[in-house]
């Protein structure tokens, strides 16, 4: 009898006893556990015997156990009563997620088949992107405290932005399309789910540490795998879209951060009214601040753009200058009731600011958009219209108070 017939014929009855094992373990995250190990073997024979039905075999058990981590293991409730403690069907995640990384260099090392290994490398990579979610919300479980569910929703965007990152260093080391466009697109959603989801829900009760690790580890993710993925050939039709993307989101980021840090100052103690006076009070003094942050991270963006010679985001930075301006005009000036140290701040980084962009915009000598033009030029008379009017109401205001 030949070597392989008896080769095949083990490896057939080692397959059945796991699969006879592995009936008795109908319930629970053990039968997760179990098909990993079976269809990671049987895909580590077959690649190792050339034979492609186990190969087959052993990729379908694997889904299989893919199927149970996404829904027997993560919504126990579903399916069955008496749902196990989310500590022991993390054992699935644990058993299920190393076996489809596995399988991964497996492919990698056995055999010459791209195209599986790079649908099992997307499944493995979803599939533990949807376990470490899943982590954080057993871990969080907010459904019963706002502020724990705005520390769930951040902490689910910065671990996307940071898992995204790794995909982007991992795709220097190794050169991917796969990968490069992967950490985008996890990127990109990791970006839409903190404005539409996380930012927008509870993020306002969130502690000022919980927002600003997610501010450092989303924003500063997408820049850094854009320079990363900077002067590739393949990216010219996508490269700094989504550094623009998450550069015009950090603008809003800024406003919101002003309400969260002067409400405490428009708390007022027992029995005191709220006037005309003080209502004017607040507003202006939100006004103002949001008008010095919001002129401050302009006078950044333009400060990248110069540098990094790139016109887009040189234009974006104007474009933020422009709202600012027109914030100021609107609603700053035609309410000076902030105190004069905190208009001075803000004129300095909404009016100075946008003419010292304009300064460094025009010294730059590559090619600029036309709309930057345009808008350095509004800038300018705008910087020199406001300044004017500025000037008179203080001089008001002072004659007033004189």
């Amino acid at each position: 009898m030949k070597w392989g017939v008896v080769r095949n014929g083990a490896l057939g009855a080692v397959g059945a006893a796991l699969a006879g094992a592995v009936a008795l373990l109908w319930h629970g995250p053990a039968l997760t556990v179990a098909w990993s190990v079976l269809g990671l073997g049987l895909l580590a024979a077959g690649l190792l015997a050339r034979r492609s039905w186990l190969e087959w075999a052993g990729l379908a058990v694997l889904g299989l156990a893919g199927i149970r981590l996404l829904v027997w293991d993560s919504y126990p409730e579903l399916v069955m009563r008496g749902a196990p403690h989310w500590f022991i069907r993390l054992g699935a995640f644990a058993a299920g997620l190393p076996a489809l990384h596995v399988g991964v260099s497996l492919y990698k090392r056995l055999s010459g088949d791209s195209r599986r290994q790079t649908w099992l490398a997307v499944a493995a990579h979803v599939l533990t992107l949807w376990g470490l979610t899943w982590l954080i919300a057993e871990l969080f479980d907010g459904r019963r405290n706002g502020r724990v569910a705005a520390h769930e929703a951040l902490a689910i965007t910065a671990c996307w932005a940071l898992y995204g990152l790794g995909l982007a260093l991992f795709e220097r080391r190794i050169p991917l399309v796969t990968a490069r466009n992967g950490a985008r697109i996890l990127l990109g959603t990791a970006l839409s789910y903190f404005l539409l989801g996380a930012l927008e829900a509870n993020a306002r009760w969130a502690l000022p540490g919980w927002r600003f690790f997610t501010y450092v580890s989303l924003f500063g993710s997408i820049w850094l795998t854009e320079y990363l993925c900077r002067g590739d050939e393949t990216d010219r039709e996508v490269g700094g879209l989504l550094s623009l993307s998450a550069t015009l989101t950090g603008f809003p980021v800024g406003g919101f951060e002003v309400v969260r840090w002067t409400e405490p100052l428009f708390n007022l103690p027992p029995g005191q009214w709220i006037t005309p006076a003080l209502l004017a009070w607040q507003e202006s003094l939100k006004t103002y601040w949001t008008v010095a942050v919001w002129g401050l991270y302009a006078l950044g963006v333009m400060a990248a753009g110069v540098r990094m010679r790139s016109s887009r985001t040189r234009t974006l930075a104007a474009l933020m200058y422009a709202v600012t301006l027109g914030y100021l005009a609107l609603s700053g000036m035609t309410n000076m009731a902030a105190p004069g140290t905190v208009r001075v701040l803000a004129f300095g980084a909404g009016v100075l600011g946008a003419g010292a962009s304009v300064w460094l915009a025009r010294r730059t000598k590559d090619q600029r958009l036309a709309l930057e033009a345009s808008l350095l030029k509004a800038l300018a008379v705008a910087s020199a219209g406001i300044t004017l009017a500025w000037g008179a109401l203080e001089a008001v205001n002072l004659l007033e108070w004189l």
